[in-house]
C-alpha cells in the first residue's frame, strides 16, 4: 500500500496528544522540515500472528511487525535522496490520519485504520520529503457504519480479563526477568482486532501469503496456516 499526502493537508489538523512511550503532541511537518511538500505513506498487510508479537529482550521490547516498515521507509528515502530531495522519518505525525488522507481506509471505531482489502490488519510507515508529488484521494467512506462488534469485544475482554491479566502480568514480568526472551500478546488489542467484521478479509489473503519458517522443519504456506488457525478455534 502506497499513497501521497500533501504536507499542508496534515498540517491543517490540530496537534493531538500521543501517549504510550511517546508522551508528546504531534508536530506540524514544517517543524520537522521547513520546506516539506509531501508525505509518502506506505503500509503492508499483517498476514500472520507472528507479526503481532511483542518480544522481551533484556530490559526492552522488540516488535517484529515493525521491522518490514523500516525497510520500506529506507527504500523510499534512498530513492528520493539519490535524486537530490530531502527526506525525514516523521515520528510525531499522526500516521492513522495520514493513512486516511492517503486513501488506505477509514478511522474505525476500534481506533484503527480499516482497509477494504485487509481490514484493520495493516502496519504503517511514513517518509516526509520536500519533493512535490501528486496527492492521492482521501478515504471518505464509513466502513463501520452501524457495526459495534469491536466495542462489545473490548468491553467483554476488559471485564473478563482485567483481574486475570493484571495478576498474571506481574507474574509474567518476574518470570521474564530470568529469561533472555519472552513473548506477550495483549488479549484486549487482539480481541478488538479479531472481532472486526472486516477481519475476515485477512484469512482470505492468508492463502496467498508467502511461506514462513520459524523453527519448523518444513515452512507453512498461507493456506496451511489458515487451516491450522481454523483447527485451533
Amino acid at each position: 500500500m502506497v499513497g501521497v499526502v500533501p504536507s499542508r493537508s496534515i498540517d491543517s489538523f490540530k496537534p493531538v496528544w500521543v501517549g504510550w512511550k511517546i508522551q508528546e503532541y504531534t508536530q506540524k511537518t514544517t517543524e520537522i522540515m521547513p520546506d516539506s511538500k509531501s508525505i509518502i505513506m506506505a503500509g503492508y498487510h499483517v498476514w500472520d500472528d507472528m507479526l503481532e508479537l511483542a518480544i522481551r529482550k533484556d530490559q526492552g521490547w522488540l516488535y517484529p511487525g515493525y521491522l518490514p516498515l523500516r525497510t520500506l521507509e529506507q527504500a523510499i528515502a534512498n530513492f528520493l535522496d539519490v535524486r537530490g530531495y530531502k527526506t525525514a522519518f516523521p515520528r510525531l505525525l499522526s500516521y492513522k490520519r495520514l493513512a486516511q488522507l492517503a486513501g488506505f481506509g477509514n478511522y474505525g471505531k476500534n481506533s484503527l485504520i480499516i482497509s477494504r482489502e485487509f481490514g484493520p490488519w495493516i502496519r504503517l510507515a511514513a517518509v516526509l520529503t520536500n519533493a512535490e508529488m501528486a496527492p492521492d484521494t482521501p478515504f471518505e467512506d464509513d466502513l463501520c457504519r452501524d457495526c459495534d462488534k469491536c466495542l462489545k469485544a473490548w468491553l467483554l475482554t476488559k471485564l473478563t480479563t482485567a483481574n486475570v491479566w493484571s495478576a498474571s502480568t506481574s507474574w509474567t514480568r518476574r518470570a521474564l526477568d530470568n529469561m533472555s526472551y519472552g513473548l506477550s500478546m495483549s488479549p484486549l488489542s487482539q480481541r478488538t482486532l479479531i472481532s472486526c467484521a472486516w477481519s475476515a478479509r485477512r484469512l482470505a489473503h492468508m492463502e496467498r501469503a508467502p511461506p514462513i519458517s520459524i523453527g519448523l522443519a518444513h515452512p507453512l504456506t498461507g493456506k496451511e496456516m489458515k487451516e491450522k488457525h481454523s483447527m485451533r478455534k
